[in-house]
């Protein structure tokens, strides 16, 4: 098969020298907008959320300027317009609600946790529109921000594994510090983690349900980049290597289930072979989870859980993570 036409240097006829600091930039700004965080923030927007929306709009600022600077170039096609029709629809119902929300501020601002707020889907209907653009001017730097997006996700694998050892690690300027019997200096309680094992292994998110959707979603990219061929088998192995035990690690069925589906959709019977297996593990992990947790409410162990159901891998649910949402513009 041949390389996808989004690798190939000479897809757009704007492509020359001028377009490697941009291949850079997009590729550090998509790892940022998983792995960046604010270890000296005062509370769990601070250190988690507000980083990775920065990022964000980092994307959407740089995906304009050079919008600006090509103009002439543009072309709206009638699947773009339909897409701006539908997300101005989107946000004008949002606005409306938030006008006549009893806390308006709340509504547009969002919550301190999560940030998703009516402002941030409007950087986020931006962020989509433009980068559709973008993409379709300078198609090579689909593999840029593909190859941004596997490296933030490695990163965030990387940083479940220590926490596996000590729930204390969090990342954060007042790592290991305790405020409370198990509740940290960065209000990541121990309890957020399933019955059997309550430890915390939530990555560079304030949540384990956050850094699941987040590999789940990486690992997807990553097999359908294999796929169409824009990544080498070595760099698939390893980066699939790390994420599915980190995966594994978070304890977070849906995100699990949702990985399964995903694939066994996107691959389909060509790959049933190398799908057997993955399905198999899968099950066998949401068993036990499913068993671990069963077991510890027979027992009368409180827990706090956010596991959400989720049809398929691309719906982020309300509880997601910044990056997630992001992806759906992506």
């Amino acid at each position: 098969m041949m390389k996808h036409r989004f690798c190939d240097r000479d897809a757009s006829p704007n492509s020359d020298t001028t377009i490697f600091p941009m291949k850079n930039l997009y590729t550090l700004l998509y790892a940022f907008s998983l792995i960046l965080i604010n270890p000296w923030g005062g509370s769990r927007g601070e250190i988690w959320t507000q980083p990775k929306v920065f990022v964000v709009l980092l994307i959407v600022l740089s995906n304009l300027s050079f919008l600006w600077e090509e103009r002439k170039l543009l072309t709206f096609s009638r699947q773009w317009k339909v897409c701006l029709i539908l997300w101005g629809v989107f946000l004008t119902v949002g606005a409306i609600s938030t006008l006549n929300s009893p806390f308006p501020e709340r509504s547009f601002w969002g919550q301190n946790q999560m940030g998703d707020g009516w402002l941030y889907w409007l950087l986020i209907s931006i962020f989509s529109l433009t980068n559709r653009l973008l993409l379709k001017l300078h198609p090579e730097l689909f593999c840029c921000q593909i190859r941004g997006l596997l490296i933030g996700g490695a990163v965030v694998a990387v940083s479940v594994f220590p926490q596996v050892f000590n729930w204390q690690i969090d990342y954060t300027a007042t790592n290991g510090q305790s405020i409370a019997h198990d509740v940290l200096a960065s209000r990541i309680f121990r309890g957020q983690q399933p019955l059997a094992q309550p430890s915390k292994r939530i990555a560079l998110f304030s949540h384990r349900g956050h850094a699941a959707i987040v590999l789940t979603l990486t690992a997807v990219i990553c097999a359908v980049a294999w796929k169409w061929k824009l990544i080498s088998d070595r760099t698939s192995t390893l980066a699939l290597f790390l994420i599915l035990p980190a995966l594994l690690f978070t304890n977070t069925r849906t995100a699990i289930l949702s990985l399964i589906i995903s694939l066994s959709y996107l691959l389909g019977r060509q790959y049933y072979k190398q799908l057997i297996p993955a399905i198999a593990i899968g099950l066998v992990a949401i068993s036990v989870m499913t068993f671990t947790l069963t077991s510890g409410l027979e027992s009368g162990i409180c827990c706090t859980s956010n596991v959400q159901p989720i049809a398929f891998v691309g719906t982020c649910c309300a509880r997601d993570s910044k990056t997630a949402s992001l992806w759906l513009g992506f």
